[in-house]
């Protein structure tokens, strides 16, 4: 992502990804489905609520995902999730939903180039 001038942070899990959130302000999210600690869906759901420190709750939330059932792609836009990709992700798909929500408004979309997130991470909130 440093070739097209965007600079990352990388944390571990959901409660270092709202930590981050609260201290600094970012343009977008990409969230893994599954991450120890707290998964993404419960993460994303706690930025949603307000109930967390973060400083922008409606920043776009892209979740990444090596599953793709339709059930996952609804449980995503039911965590409050904007859009979502498929691992492996290659560098074009990453540089286009990016790009999409760098000037997009808050939604959710289903595309070509997107996947589902996880159901485990859904349900039992384990990441």
């Amino acid at each position: 992502m440093k070739q097209s001038g965007l600079d990352l942070d990388i944390v571990s899990n959901g409660v270092e990804a709202i930590e981050a959130l609260a201290k600094s302000d970012y343009a977008l999210v990409l969230m893994d489905c599954l991450m120890p600690v707290m998964g993404g869906a419960e993460t994303t759901r706690l930025i949603r609520s307000g109930a967390t420190n973060a400083r922008n709750p409606d920043i776009p939330i892209i979740a990444i995902t090596a599953n793709a059932f339709q059930a996952n792609a609804d449980a995503c836009k039911l965590a409050g999730m904007n859009d979502y990709l498929t691992k492996p992700v290659s560098a074009a798909a990453l540089r286009a939903v990016t790009l999409k929500w760098l000037t997009a408004e808050p939604q959710f979309e289903e595309a070509d180039h997107m996947a589902d997130c996880s159901t485990p991470d859904f349900t039992s909130g384990a990441g």
